[in-house]
């Protein structure tokens, strides 16, 4: 018997019935979820899959990469849970009485029912890429680092609860300052080098005009 994902698929004509087969052949030998395989295979890219899961399920897109999650939903929701089900809780509504979570296969009761049992909240669900939604649980429950920088990025929960140092303790211009400064420098002017390096090879291979890109950035 065919999952509600794998018809979803079909009938958006993302897929066909042997494509089909091979994804689930890929995900019984692999493991992993469906949806995975689909977008690795290139059977669909995964906007089209949030698209159409979106419109048969009748729920809006998140945008995770736009949203500011609130810190006290993500403490709805453990990371090991929102990892493991691709569940991320960025928002609390209806003076706290409903979250709002970007979920990447909807499909699942058991895992919704799990959410409200968890929560005890009632869920206003949106659909999500499976990366976006990895990406903004590292990002907001995680935290990260850039290794060349040694920039921390902190989390929502770890802003909410931390305790603002005194003006007098904040170490202005340190030589750790200015080495973090210079080191920052040095990576946008990689940046700019690598930028020119492919706006010439695109120029050089008429992928475009130059009169279009001086206008293109005139707009921009």
């Amino acid at each position: 018997m065919r999952s509600r994902l794998a018809e979803i698929l079909l009938q958006a004509g993302l897929i066909n019935s042997m494509q089909l087969h091979s994804a689930l052949a890929r995900q019984r030998e692999r493991g992993g979820r469906l949806l995975t395989h689909v977008v690795e295979m290139r059977l669909a890219r995964e906007d089209q899959v949030v698209q159409a899961i979106a419109t048969a399920l009748k729920l809006p897109t998140a945008e995770l990469d736009k949203i500011d999650a609130d810190p006290k939903a993500l403490a709805k929701i453990d990371p090991d849970f929102a990892r493991t089900h691709l569940a991320f809780p960025y928002a609390l509504l209806d003076s706290e009485r409903s979250l709002s979570l970007a979920m990447a296969d909807p499909t699942d009761p058991a895992v919704t029912d799990e959410l409200l049992h968890r929560t005890g909240l009632r869920l206003k669900v949106a659909v999500a890429g499976e990366r976006q939604i990895r990406s903004a649980i590292d990002l907001c429950y995680l935290g990260a680092t850039d290794p060349r920088t040694d920039f921390r990025i902190f989390t929502p929960m770890e802003i909410a609860t931390a305790e603002a140092p005194h003006p007098s303790a904040l170490p202005i211009g340190s030589p750790a300052d200015l080495a973090r400064i210079e080191a920052l420098r040095g990576q946008q002017e990689r940046s700019a080098r690598i930028l020119r390096a492919v706006l010439e090879l695109c120029l050089d291979k008429q992928l475009f005009k130059a009169d279009d890109l001086h206008a293109r950035l005139k707009k921009a």
